[in-house]
């Protein structure tokens, strides 16, 4: 009964760090989204370039993390990236499942803010087009959005989320250039997710291998 408990416990800890993480995410994301609105305003290159500076300073902090949970990693990184040293252990080795869920997350939603931008400018510009089964008030910026929210979702396995409800996209790619850019993005999505899974069960097996020689 003792163990059913600490299991519960443990898990009941995940996902209110998992709650935590996301909140905090969606907040950084909200900035993100009026900081590059308020500099496409200016110009569309603006806009560009302000969500690039977002898309680099989060994806670095996602390699920081991914990083440090390799046994190669210094000891500085390890220390400050983990809370290593405020913590028994670091913030991977106790919420596993909330930090990589938290980390797919942040380069799920950067994906998608940057791709929107990028993908609106280009639409304005003609390179892009995109076709609509119904007429939408809505402007381009917020379809774009709802059309990588959509494949972001579409990419959960095993579930069919949008199938089930008979749910489509608000707009589709109709040419090659915008057809290869959603490519691109679920393709760089699910690597990434496959590969975060893969070093975090890289680094248990490593954990173990020196506990047992210890």
């Amino acid at each position: 009964m003792k163990s059913v408990l600490t299991v519960l416990g443990q898990m009941i800890v995940q996902v209110l760090v998992f709650l935590l993480f996301f909140f905090v995410l969606g907040y950084v994301a909200v900035v993100a989204r009026n900081s590059v609105a308020a500099a496409s305003k200016f110009h569309w290159l603006a806009g560009a370039f302000v969500g690039a500076l977002w898309l680099i300073g989060v994806l670095t902090l996602c390699f920081s993390i991914w990083y440090a949970m390799r046994p190669s990693a210094p000891r500085w990184l390890r220390d400050n990236v983990l809370i290593r040293g405020k913590t028994d252990g670091g913030l991977v080795e106790q919420f596993p499942a909330a930090s990589l869920s938290a980390l797919i997350c942040v380069a799920m939603l950067t994906a998608v803010f940057v791709l929107t931008l990028v993908s609106a400018g280009l639409a304005s510009q003609g390179l892009l087009t995109y076709a609509s089964e119904s007429v939408h008030d809505q402007p381009m910026t917020e379809l774009l959005f709802r059309l990588y929210i959509w494949h972001t979702v579409d990419m959960i396995p095993f579930i069919d989320v949008w199938k089930v409800y008979d749910i489509k996209p608000a707009i589709r790619p109709t040419n090659f250039l915008a057809q290869s850019i959603v490519l691109v993005f679920r393709t760089a999505i699910i690597g990434f997710a496959i590969s975060v899974i893969a070093q975090w069960l890289k680094f248990n097996r490593d954990l173990s291998g020196q506990n047992e020689k210890t």
